[in-house]
């Protein structure tokens, strides 16, 4: 993808004028996001800037939002200040009546407010519509923080999913008089819709569990305003699935905000590829400098840990395969990079404990503490320190305080359930990961841990559901497949056992007959021997002899195909198949004898190797065969 000069200082336009509109509506992560990617721009070719080129605080279409927003510019400034602040209330007065602030009770909550059309026709007839934003923001803030202290301790007895946002209501009621009253009739009104107050209102019913009707309003949003990165994170918090996503997508505009969303999307949904890394490629050929880019290729790149089709990805990128040791290479020279910058180390917190690197997770945790040390962030870095440390009470502390300062950071509740779960104390992880899903559905990891919460506390089938959720999002991860097999196992449902070990061979690959360059390889094709020994053991429980045997005389033949590769292969796979290959061949050893086919007992038993902790059984089948047939060959 490659963008000619004019089209460059359109996309650089574009990001700053968002920057500076998020900025004045108090979006402040978009904002930051926005001009993060604008200064990932390539600085060749950039004009110098004029004053005329710069954005200005109040800049519309329309005559009647412009005299409005002239005209509030005092009030606006006082209650953006106020706003900065964290004076939510205050902001939200400058433009509200007191009305309308009157916070409601618990008793008002379902009735019709007496004074709303007075509050509504104050809104629609005197405020500008980034009076009423910055106003209804405020409000939904304020509802927000009375909400955490309602709530009180983590995990406390307030701690419960009945505490709503009292704000919602009375914020939802305000925009719906607002867009009733901005119809297309009203041409006037209609043409100076930038897509703000959609994206309020959609957040707004996201917020309140609507989220169909949030998802039509988010995307009204970013038709009329694709820079405000904030619709396009909350409308991705509302994907399900990736046909869901395709949906969403045909209702989408082609753009360079929608292929980053795209991206994003796919990413959390657990899609990684070398075609998503493709396309990466392609947005970094146009913000080469940008790292919220470089995060998300390092987090695709994470992720293709646990995906176990290496030997379809072999053959195709046998020069390309990536695995959890770039991901390292690609968080660190990010957090050289850059170090004060905190937005995705947790990410890489994660992927250092995976790999048990205490010195490097260390010297993170040092480096995020001397930035911030009251960042959610920071604390999950430090809380997986200790976690790798053996200090699970001390983590549990660090991911409380977490939680404790974003409620909503879906991760600090997963890691926090493996701490728990660590203590076994599995009735508070299991509450724990249900707080994650909650808020990310796209996590396989909180699935899998609140399945074994239950598998731990004698609740299989329980287990066996959200495991089935956790392989539903990573298909081609065996490991998730041989969590589901030995529930499945557990509960004496062999067929059923059967049939997913048979789907996790499609996902496994066919059998590899070309070289391959990567260690990956090892631990691949390991799984499907492992999977394919199973399978016939299940179909041998099941009386199904015959099929167990093809399935074992397959492993054993793959076995020896990988041992027939080049010398240079043959030192990574010194140790390959040592512990399925001779239990496969004694199995087969033992069943024709037992079908009388004594030569083909004795070829099987005579491929099992002395130093193996079965030749003994070997040996005694190569004596059984000897003395039924004093013409076979002596072993």
């Amino acid at each position: 993808m490659s963008l000619d000069q004019v089209q460059l200082n359109q996309l650089r336009g574009s990001l700053q004028r968002s920057a500076l509109d998020c900025s004045e509506r108090c979006l402040y992560q978009a904002a930051k996001w926005a001009a993060e990617l604008l200064n990932a721009l390539p600085d060749h070719g950039v004009d110098e800037p004029s004053l005329h080129s710069l954005p200005n605080l109040i800049l519309t279409t329309g005559t009647v939002e412009q005299r409005l927003e002239l005209k509030e510019v005092p009030k606006y400034l006082k209650a953006k200040a106020l706003f900065d602040c964290h004076e939510f209330q205050r902001s939200a007065a400058v433009f509200l009546p007191s009305s309308f602030l009157e916070l409601p009770t618990q008793a008002s909550l379902g009735k019709a407010r007496p004074n709303k059309g007075n509050a509504s026709a104050f809104t629609r007839n005197r405020v500008s519509q980034k009076g009423l934003f910055i106003a209804l923001y405020a409000q939904f803030m304020v509802g927000e923080k009375l909400k955490t202290e309602e709530l009180g301790q983590i995990l406390g007895i307030s701690d419960v999913g009945t505490i709503v946002n009292k704000q919602l209501v009375p914020i939802k009621r305000e925009l719906e008089v607002w867009f009733n009253n901005a119809q297309p009739d009203n041409s006037q009104q209609h043409e100076t819709s930038h897509g703000w107050l959609e994206y309020l209102y959609g957040l707004i019913l996201a917020r309140d569990g609507n989220n169909d009707l949030a998802i039509h309003w988010l995307l009204r949003s970013v038709s009329l305003n694709p820079w405000n990165w904030g619709a396009w994170e909350e409308l991705s918090d509302l994907i399900r699935d990736v046909r869901h996503l395709e949906r969403i997508q045909c209702r989408l505009s082609p753009s360079i905000m929608g292929f980053i969303f795209s991206i994003y999307c796919r990413q959390r949904l657990q899609q990684g590829s070398p075609s998503l890394l493709a396309e990466l490629s392609q947005l970094q050929s146009i913000f080469p400098e940008s790292l919220f880019l470089q995060g998300q290729r390092a987090l695709v790149t994470y992720q293709l840990k646990g995906i176990y089709v290496a030997i379809l990805l072999l053959c195709l990128y046998p020069k390309n395969f990536i695995d959890v040791y770039e991901a390292n290479s690609i968080f660190w020279a990010m957090t050289l990079s850059d170090p004060r910058r905190l937005d995705f180390v947790d990410h890489y917190s994660n992927l250092l404990h995976t790999l048990a690197s205490q010195e490097r997770l260390a010297f993170v945790a040092q480096l995020c503490s001397a930035v911030d040390r009251y960042r959610p962030e920071t604390c999950c870095v430090v809380g997986n320190y200790y976690s790798l440390c053996g200090r699970h009470d001390d983590a549990v502390m660090l991911f409380r305080r977490a939680l404790v300062l974003d409620r909503r950071f879906s991760g600090a509740w997963t890691l926090l359930g493996h701490e728990y779960t660590e203590l076994q104390n599995m009735h508070a992880a299991a509450e724990c990961y249900r707080r994650a899903i909650d808020l990310n559905q796209h996590d396989y990891r909180s699935f899998v841990g609140l399945g074994r919460a239950y598998e731990t506390l004698d609740k299989a089938t329980f287990a066996l559901y959200y495991y089935r959720r956790a392989v539903k999002l990573r298909p081609m991860d065996a490991d998730l497949w041989q969590l589901v097999v030995n529930c499945l196992t557990g509960l004496s449902l062999l067929p059923e056992a059967a049939k997913v070990l048979e789907r996790a061979l499609t996902y496994l690959g066919p059998s590899p007959n070309t070289k391959y360059g990567s260690s990956s390889f090892n631990h691949s094709m390991s799984k499907r021997l492992d999977v394919l020994y199973q399978l016939a053991k299940i179909y041998d429980e099941t009386e199904y002899r015959d099929e167990a045997t093809r399935l074992l005389e397959l492993c054993v033949e793959e076995h020896s195909a990988i041992q027939e590769r080049s010398d240079a292969d043959k030192s990574m796979t010194a140790n390959f198949g040592r512990s399925i290959i001779p239990k496969a061949l004694l199995l087969l050893a033992k069943w024709a004898i037992s079908d009388g086919d004594f030569s083909k007992a004795q070829a099987m038993a005579s491929r099992i190797d002395l130093d193996c902790e079965l030749a003994a059984d070997a040996q005694n089948i190569l004596d059984i065969c000897t003395y039924r047939d004093g013409s076979s060959i002596h072993h």
